[in-house]
């Protein structure tokens, strides 16, 4: 749970004191008003410092997305190779003594070799992009704890389910889930 929602949670918990003290002790109620409207304040500085969900929920999406990641870098793209298949492959374009004989062989020759090369750039450029989020996320994954760092590897990684992790670190569910929030929150800043 967020501080935030903790503030509010409480900031409830206080204005139902302040309705039951206006029966019982009114001397109380200014000094439940004041505690109310420090929590108004304190609620309001939290939330300009604290990350929201939707960061919590791209630092998630975005560890989820890096075995993904890897496992693009190591294999290639299908899609790449097919294409590159059919932009050099003898029997979807004409033979290279074909091509120099004439101007509109020459001409598609011309423009097979740009479509080679503006794919070999793409892909080179996707590569590049690939390996920069590996880096940006475990450069990330080196400044938790090393239980931290050990849970997202299991959680997100391996894909084990929160009970899954919870037997794998020895901890309880409860225990596994404030981890993780925990975690999140320490690679808001580099992730999100």
């Amino acid at each position: 749970m967020l501080v935030s929602e903790q503030i509010l949670t409480l900031s409830g918990r206080v204005s139902e004191i302040t309705n039951k003290a206006y029966a019982t002790a009114p001397m109380l109620v200014s000094d439940l008003q004041g505690l109310s409207g420090d929590l108004r304040g304190l609620y309001e500085a939290v939330l300009e410092i604290e990350p929201s969900r939707e960061d919590v929920a791209r630092v998630e999406k975005r560890l989820r997305a890096y075995a993904y990641t890897l496992s693009k870098l190591a294999h290639g793209t299908p899609s790449w190779r097919k294409r590159a298949w059919l932009i050099d492959n003898p029997s979807h374009n004409p033979r290279d003594d074909v091509r120099v004989q004439g101007g509109a062989q020459v001409e598609l020759a011309q423009r097979l070799i740009e479509k080679w090369e503006a794919l070999a750039e793409e892909v080179d450029k996707t590569f590049s992009d690939l390996q920069g989020e590996v880096e940006v996320v475990e450069k990330a994954l080196a400044n938790l704890p090393d239980r931290m760092r050990r849970f997202i590897e299991m959680r997100y990684f391996d894909g084990l389910s929160m009970d899954e992790v919870s037997a794998e670190l020895n901890i309880c569910r409860r225990e596994a889930y404030y981890t993780r929030d925990e975690a999140l929150l320490m690679l808001v800043p580099y992730l999100a």
